[in-house]
């Protein structure tokens, strides 16, 4: 069994990725492709079910960050199905799929109590890419109400340019080394990049529809199914970092 106090010990900064660690906005994802096709593009049976597969597919790209926006490789996908997809409102099935995606999010089980113990013995931030739309990350992060557990939102693409960037920032203004902050996300890419500036980067194994973002190769200080296995010993035991 990984010693999970050892890998933890003498952390001060605890951050956290949120979809797919905090929250599950994953899970829905090809029912709401699912109500694009038939709502949308009037798609029915195999067609659907192979636009659905198709959009998934281009949701995988976009988290390897080989697709930009979804408004920018949606068309090349709609093309296929639909004739007229020039007269589509993307504006429309953008402002749709983001309602829904919203409605279909819910807090991981163990999330809330994981964040409030550690809050007691560290600092606590959000680390996280920014949504297509501006602002509507930090609004998602509100309608879950886990901001209340922050000191701070680090959105990439927003209000920071760059992990790494937002990890020199918070060693300067706290004074503390890398080593004494833990990162926490479910997807390799980021992980890829902090692991070059020396924090413990903890692996999140959130199990969803897209997987080629979360399955690539990678030696994480700790790897965990959920963050509640910070707090809590595969016996039910809480953990001696608390």
């Amino acid at each position: 069994m990984v010693n999970i106090v050892e890998k933890l010990k003498g952390v001060k900064v605890f951050m956290f990725d949120f979809d797919g660690v905090l929250v599950d906005s994953y899970s829905e994802m090809p029912t709401i492709y699912r109500e694009i096709g038939e709502k949308f593009l009037k798609l029915k049976d195999g067609n659907l079910e192979q636009f659905v597969k198709e959009m998934l597919f281009g949701e995988e790209l976009h988290d390897l960050g080989l697709l930009g926006k979804r408004q920018e490789w949606w068309p090349d996908i709609f093309g296929k199905f639909e004739n007229g997809y020039s007269n589509l409102n993307l504006g429309k099935i953008d402002e749709y799929y983001w309602e829904r995606r919203v409605e279909t999010s819910f807090v991981i089980d163990g999330t809330i109590e994981t964040l409030s113990k550690l809050s007691e013995i560290g600092t606590l931030f959000i680390l996280c890419s920014r949504d297509d739309l501006s602002g509507h990350k930090m609004y998602r992060i509100k309608k879950s109400s886990l901001d209340r557990f922050f000191d701070e939102h680090y959105i990439i693409g927003e209000n920071s340019s760059s992990r790494t960037e937002v990890i020199k920032t918070i060693t300067s203004t706290l004074e503390i080394k890398t080593r004494e902050i833990a990162v926490f996300d479910d997807k390799v890419p980021p992980l890829y990049e902090l692991q070059k500036t020396g924090v413990r980067t903890v692996k999140v194994d959130f199990e969803g529809p897209l997987k080629l973002a979360w399955n690539l190769p990678i030696k994480p200080t700790l790897r965990v199914k959920s963050i509640n296995e910070v707090i809590t010993r595969e016996n039910g035991q809480k953990s001696e970092i608390i």
